[in-house]
């Protein structure tokens, strides 16, 4: 299996920002298999500037951008939990549970089975 790399990016209002990190991200030798960002429900632009790049869009629970952190951390250990891989599903219901984010968990699953099956 070839390396790859899933980036995560925690946003709240970072119009300003959130383009000069994506063409940042997009442009690296080492190419991302996937971006996702997880927007802590933006009043501004951020969100439509994010969308001019192909990126996953997740908007956490809570409006804040310590939520889209813990997010993003929670799928960082779904994917890079090698070690635990029979107890993965167990895991993303735990929590999906916690964070209210099933489809997330079970998208990175299914990801996560994939890549290493490749």
């Amino acid at each position: 299996m070839g390396t790859t790399i899933s980036v995560i990016i925690p946003v709240k209002n970072e119009e300003s920002k959130i383009e000069t990190c994506l063409k940042a991200v997009f442009s690296q030798t080492l190419k991302p298999c996937e971006v996702i960002v997880v927007d802590g429900h933006s009043t501004d632009k951020t969100v439509e500037n994010a969308l001019k790049f192909p990126v996953q869009l997740y908007y956490e629970e809570y409006p804040t951008r310590a939520g889209a952190n813990n997010v993003g951390d929670a799928i960082i250990q779904l994917l890079v939990d090698s070690d635990l891989r029979a107890a993965m599903e167990e895991n993303v219901k735990i929590k999906a549970g916690e964070l209210s984010w099933d489809s997330i968990a079970k998208k990175h699953l299914m990801l996560y089975n994939s890549l290493l099956e490749s």
